[in-house]
């Protein structure tokens, strides 16, 4: 009896031995699992700061389609900076469109493409402040379906002159866009919205703070405006048109 109780203590020491032994094992090799991901994150490198060429003035030079919700996205991030900076900086929009045989096309349809031009004639006559103005109520109020009756009622609302820009959509239509589609093709910009700021590509965020921070990043010495913080939030997910 005595034998037997002591071959059953053994058999005890032993199976507790390997259950500990086992533990010891999958606690090392988690411990090792932890250090190697440990290792890997430390080794990913850092994003690296948007650090474009410094200059006294600032372009900034943006390109969208007048109806992608993307693009829109970006001109609501950028007006409060617009609002910010005002002419310290010089904003160049530009209008993403193309060449079908003889014919001018834009991604969302024909009263896209025309909002495309009337969007460049009020900053062409009535000055950056309308062209802001007009483009935020327009995207607010319109869409690309509805805008060739509605944007007249926007136009007014913020006192953008209408007479002048029907006329300008009547003469000038042909020439602005041939100028957008060389500036596209030049800058390979296919997707709405690309930003440029100092002919660098910007590829952040989009809600006006990220615009600021990128914007005043290429000024020569950043003026007193660029201590303001902006909005951090965007409207909408990121993401574009092509």
């Amino acid at each position: 009896m005595k034998n037997k109780a002591n071959i059953l203590l053994v058999g005890l020491v032993v199976v507790a031995a390997f259950l500990a032994g086992s533990v010891w094992t999958k606690m090392r090799v988690g411990s090792e699992k932890v250090k190697t991901i440990e290792k890997v994150e430390e080794e990913i490198p850092a994003s690296p700061e948007f650090n474009p060429p410094k200059s006294e003035k600032p372009v900034v030079k943006f390109f969208v389609m007048s109806f992608c919700p993307f693009g829109n996205q970006a001109e609501a991030g950028l007006k409060p900076v617009y609002d910010l900076l005002k002419d310290k900086v010089e904003w160049q929009p530009r209008y993403i469109v193309s060449r079908q045989g003889q014919n001018f096309v834009s991604l969302h349809g024909k009263q896209e493409l025309n909002q495309d031009v009337r969007e460049l004639c009020v900053l062409n006559l009535q000055g950056g402040e309308k062209y802001w103005q007009f483009v935020e109520k327009v995207n607010q109020s319109c869409d690309y379906q509805t805008v060739d009756k509605c944007w007249t009622g926007q136009a007014q609302a913020v006192g953008v002159k209408t007479s002048p820009v029907s006329s300008c959509q009547e003469t000038q239509a042909e020439a602005l866009l041939a100028a957008q589609i060389e500036e596209v093709e030049k800058y390979q910009a296919y997707g709405s919205p690309m930003v440029f700021v100092n002919e660098e590509l910007y590829d952040g965020g989009r809600a006006p703070e990220d615009y600021k921070l990128a914007i005043c990043s290429a000024f020569e010495s950043e003026p007193p405006e660029c201590a303001t913080v902006l909005s951090e939030t965007s409207e909408a997910a990121v993401g574009g048109c092509q």
